[in-house]
């Protein structure tokens, strides 16, 4: 919960509080390439596993293997060209990548197969707050403190019919904002 916590004060920092779809993307390849995405490490401890060759580095044939079990839909083609482009600016000595990169590489290719389903859900939630401010009319007041009279006729929110509304979703009482 706490990872939670920072991932999101870290969007919030980083979006300055602003959201959009090109600014949820580019967070998100900003979090994999600063190592803070939250599969990052679940990704780099199967990535070592399977370093058998030199250590906490992969070779093209073993990072293509154990990827084919993590991510399972990435072309073994876009495999091969991220793995190259790592290597090539890594500068190894051997004929490898550190796994780090290549743990950034898959929780790259993991994002690229979950973002329809992200993009969908965000897009869903998005669309469903939407409709919920659309009926929402503040209640304005005059100088002396008392309603308007287009409003005057419904009940002032408190916590009760805020516990009913959201169980029962619609209770007919607005909430209000003071002058």
């Amino acid at each position: 919960e706490d990872d939670l916590d920072q991932f999101i004060i870290d969007y919030i920092s980083f979006s300055e509080n602003r959201a959009n779809k090109h600014i949820v993307c580019e967070f998100f390849l900003y979090a994999i390439l600063k190592c803070k995405e939250p599969r990052f490490i679940e990704n780099e401890s199967k990535l070592i596993k399977a370093s058998s060759t030199i250590p906490s580095c992969l070779t093209i044939d073993e990072f293509i293997d154990v990827m084919e079990n993590i991510c399972p839909l990435a072309s073994e083609r876009l495999l091969r060209w991220l793995y190259a482009e790592s290597a090539a600016f890594c500068h190894e000595p051997y004929d490898a990548v550190p796994v780090p990169r290549c743990a950034q590489i898959c929780s790259y290719l993991e994002l690229l197969q979950l973002a329809p389903v992200i993009r969908e859900t965000v897009t869903l939630k998005v669309g469903q707050g939407l409709l919920n401010t659309t009926s929402y009319r503040p209640v304005t007041s005059t100088l002396n403190g008392k309603m308007s009279d287009h409003q005057s006729d419904n009940p002032f929110m408190t916590m009760t019919s805020v516990k009913d509304n959201t169980e029962g979703k619609n209770s007919g009482v607005r909430p209000t904002t003071s002058a």
